[in-house]
């Protein structure tokens, strides 16, 4: 699901979106939120993104490369966010797909439900208003 972001009045921020990814029939496994910006081209580049309940862990492998990365473990088992500030600190490459945003850290608390996914996005994105995000009748079987 890609959802176009506004500012607080409702206007609308050219060039940026939410995309919420899912499998169809695997609950709770390999949930993803990214937020992207236009790149060149027309193109979306991802700027920051949350995984949930991964299948394989992330290893941080540009940490010890990277100067004031400390706070930043060499892999991160569960649940985890990319955050643009960190990755930032690696530069430019940092955001093409070859390093899809490399450094992540682990999300501050476990996450339990889909519900609790929303929150952690809302949070490191800072979007207000996903919480509200209807919960489709479907959840139950999709994700």
């Amino acid at each position: 699901m890609v959802i176009p972001l506004g500012d607080e009045n409702g206007v609308g921020l050219e060039g940026v979106r939410l995309r919420l990814s899912a499998w169809a029939y695997r609950r709770q496994h390999e949930v993803t939120a990214t937020l992207e910006i236009t790149g060149g081209r027309r193109s979306f580049v991802n700027i920051a993104r949350v995984d949930a309940w991964p299948a394989d862990p992330h290893f941080n492998t540009l940490v010890r490369k990277t100067a004031r990365l400390g706070h930043v473990p060499p892999v991160v088992e569960e649940s985890h966010v990319h955050r643009f500030e960190d990755n930032a600190k690696v530069g430019g490459k940092a955001f093409l797909p070859p390093y899809n945003l490399p450094i992540a850290v682990p999300v501050a608390e476990p996450l339990t439900s889909f519900r609790g996914f929303l929150r952690t996005v809302a949070q490191e994105f800072n979007i207000q208003g996903l919480d509200d995000f209807p919960t489709p009748h479907w959840q139950e079987y999709l994700l």
